[in-house]
């Protein structure tokens, strides 16, 4: 499954990870990508048949995570969440993090949704994970798949049904 996967592999995460290394292993999970950062990714386990599990988001474009925040930063000012979100870690350019942390500060003090309209220009660091990952992990979970269905396959002549 992770066979030409770009190294380092990028893909977003979620803030709300919540699966451990060692509970997975420990309950017979097969664990195949993981960073100190985010924790454990991609984990698999056979059942009926393989499974493969993602706690991130391999098929997330440059702008995706960026869309999820400002949903959040809305929600909080129309005072749906408590809290106002963290900023996606190592997602934004020093220059937006900057913008984004004097922004929270003025909707910590004038909370209304109207203030989402004035939320600052958001730059995405060119380093950010892309959907490239998911491309080689979809094309090898494919293989993975076709080939475990050939596999499966009656052999003709050896009693298959016509």
């Amino acid at each position: 499954l992770t066979q030409d996967v770009p190294s380092p592999l990028k893909v977003s995460h979620s803030r709300f990870n919540t699966l451990r290394e060692d509970d997975l292993a420990a309950r017979g999970y097969e664990l195949l990508t993981a960073s100190p950062e985010a924790g454990v990714d991609i984990f698999a386990r056979q059942f009926r048949s393989q499974f493969i599990f993602f706690q991130g988001h391999p098929e997330y474009d440059a702008l995706s995570l960026q869309g999820e925040y400002q949903r959040d930063i809305s929600r909080f000012l129309a005072g749906e969440r408590n809290t106002y979100p963290a900023v996606p870690a190592g997602y934004f350019d020093t220059e937006t993090e900057n913008r984004l942390s004097v922004f929270q500060q003025r909707a910590s003090v004038k909370r209304r949704p109207a203030l989402s309209t004035e939320l600052p220009a958001m730059t995405v660091r060119a380093d950010t994970a892309t959907e490239a990952a998911a491309t080689v992990i979809f094309r090898n979970w494919l293989g993975y798949l076709s080939g475990s269905a050939r596999a499966a396959l009656p052999r003709a002549g050896r009693g298959a049904q016509r």
